[in-house]
């Protein structure tokens, strides 16, 4: 990784994640729609490497494992390491950083990047449940489509 350009680094991650990554929006028990870059995988040291790279370029980040274990199919899964990015801020500086060099997971970065844009936009999206800010319809429209794309 040492020198590397900011522009190689952010090629390789971006073709990482074009690949074993995904863009999501999920719905938290608030009710708050949080939008999450991730990519787990099995492979430590690949994940290492990622999460080097991460701190090099300041793009923040959250590190984790997820379980494995015997799903209802009867397949073992083994345990993985998660490297993700969840709020609006956090995807945001990602999609900015990522965009340019996204392929497959180009639209999904768009995407997110204007959800995350209009959300903080209003000011308000940090407030309690029933002081939140309604979905605008482009924004009805635009997490429709991150999910659409997903499936």
């Amino acid at each position: 990784m040492q020198g590397k350009t900011d522009g190689e680094l952010l090629s390789w991650l971006a073709g990482f994640l074009d690949g074993e990554g995904s863009f999501v929006i999920v719905r938290e028990s608030g009710g708050r729609l949080q939008p999450r870059i991730q990519v787990a995988n099995t492979h430590i040291a690949t994940l290492s490497r990622v999460q080097e790279m991460l701190t090099r370029l300041g793009l923040p980040h959250y590190v984790g494992w997820k379980q494995g274990g015997r799903r209802a199919d009867g397949y073992d899964r083994k345990r993985q390491w998660v490297i993700m990015a969840t709020g609006l801020k956090r995807t945001a500086r990602w999609c900015q950083a990522l965009l340019e060099y996204l392929v497959t997971k180009r639209e999904q970065a768009e995407l997110m990047l204007e959800f995350c844009n209009s959300r903080l936009s209003h000011g308000n999206w940090q407030a309690p449940k029933d002081r939140r800010k309604a979905l605008l319809p482009r924004e009805a429209e635009v997490l429709e489509r991150i999910r659409s794309a997903n499936h």
